[in-house]
């Protein structure tokens, strides 16, 4: 007989199995096999998914950290992946740079800036926040076209005879030069400085003689690299020995806007504005003034603005003079005069969104729409008025004194107040 349990072989008499101690029942002569025709299936074991639990947490955890960490960079500290403080991918707005000589920049609920100690930032509006990044000698010393892109500063310092290209993280740490300009090579007109989609352009003016003139540049240049100093490229060298009037430059949109006073055929013996590619080539006129000059150019949104003005009967400062600004696009067409023909001079000294800052010879201050429209006066606290420069930041204006790229020293002020030009709240005096 065999055990029914075990199948060890049992003798006769015997209650309980000695393999397995099982109690000895009514037995089979032969054990049935496990898989013969009807014998019982084992019952199925049961099968215990993995214990993923704790992982999935793990993991969920870690994507929770890592978009707490973005969102701490992004909304705290002003930064972000591909984050830029201008249109477009830019560092900076464009007329910030070309005629704000880039003083301030506003990026992640900052305003950062140049004052008598530095380089400098502040919450919006928030007098109390101010803070500094890193110094710079105010001795006589030249400091601006500031960008902000991936949660650092770009600017330009002059040192000795170099205009150095720095950055520096928004915290203060990482400070860095990431390219020169010899000014005793001839580069000596304090360059602009744009930040594009992530490189750095630097667009400056050279002299073969250094005669430190901006009227007298041999050729408009352009140099672009990563935000790290890596691959250096030579974009533009473009000849300008023919032009001997004062240069405004601005870079936008791929192009670049320059002045010059090459009287042809086709002009009236007045400076032009012209645009052409990053490269040099597809060089076009698109804006002519009646025999003056150019005081400045800029481009809001899709809209480029030049301040001008016409001469006639006499030379120099006799005769007479109209200055106004002109809005047109991009290519020349569509031009208007957005302010009155005024026998005082017009300054372009700021941009916000569609509205255009100017100021005029009397001291005054006023906002215009981009494409024209009503002009409305802007007060300015009286530390301010006089040469002051308004950085546009969408729902507020960053304003200084205007002298921050001359002398550090001699800064004045600085502060923020809403678009409207109301709610002045002072950073720096």
């Amino acid at each position: 007989m065999f055990c029914s349990k075990c199948g060890a072989n049992l003798g006769e008499g015997v209650k309980f199995c000695p393999s397995c101690g099982a109690p000895v029942g009514p037995v089979s002569a032969t054990p049935a096999p496990a898989d013969a025709p009807g014998a019982a299936a084992p019952a199925p074991t049961a099968v215990h998914p993995k214990r993923r639990a704790p992982f999935v947490i793990i993991a969920v955890a870690a994507v929770a950290v890592v978009a707490i960490a973005a969102f701490a960079v992004t909304h705290l500290l002003g930064g972000g992946p591909k984050e830029a403080a201008g249109a477009n991918g830019m560092g900076n707005s464009v007329t910030n740079i070309a005629v704000g000589e880039g003083q301030a920049v506003s990026a992640g609920g900052m305003d950062y800036y140049f004052d008598g100690n530095g380089l400098e930032c502040a919450k919006v509006n928030d007098s109390g926040s101010v803070k500094q990044i890193c110094s710079i000698s105010s001795d006589g010393t030249h400091a601006g076209m500031l960008n902000y892109a991936d949660g650092y500063l770009f600017y330009v310092q002059e040192e000795d005879s170099s205009y150095d290209i720095k950055s520096v993280k928004a915290d203060g740490s990482d400070e860095e030069t990431l390219y020169s300009l010899d000014v005793d090579a001839g580069h000596n007109n304090f360059p602009w400085l744009y930040i594009v989609d992530g490189r750095i352009y630097i667009v400056y003016l050279h002299e073969q003689n250094a005669t430190h003139d901006q009227n007298a540049a041999d050729s408009l240049r352009i140099v672009s690299m990563a935000t790290d100093g890596s691959d250096v490229r030579n974009e533009l060298d473009f000849d300008m020995s023919s032009i001997t009037s004062r240069h405004c430059v601005a870079l936008s949109g791929g192009r670049v806007y320059y002045s010059d006073d090459e009287a042809d055929d086709d002009t009236t013996g007045g400076s032009s504005v012209y645009s052409m590619k990053i490269d040099g080539s597809d060089t076009k006129r698109i804006f002519s003034s009646g025999g003056g000059s150019v005081g400045g150019i800029t481009v809001v949104g899709d809209r480029v603005l030049v301040a001008a003005h016409d001469h006639s009967g006499g030379y120099g400062l006799d005769g007479t003079h109209s200055y106004y600004v002109t809005s047109m696009n991009a290519d020349g067409s569509d031009a208007k005069k957005i302010t009155d023909v005024s026998d005082d001079e017009i300054d372009i000294v700021g941009a916000n969104n569609d509205t255009v800052y100017l100021f005029d010879a009397n001291g005054r201050y006023f906002a215009v729409p981009v494409a024209g429209g009503d002009k409305t006066d802007i007060g300015l606290p009286n530390v301010l008025v006089g040469g002051a420069r308004l950085t546009g930041a969408d729902d507020h204006i960053i304003v200084n004194d205007g002298s921050i790229t001359n002398d550090l020293s001699y800064n004045d002020g600085v502060g923020s107040m809403k678009a409207d030009g109301s709610s002045y709240v002072e950073y720096f005096s």
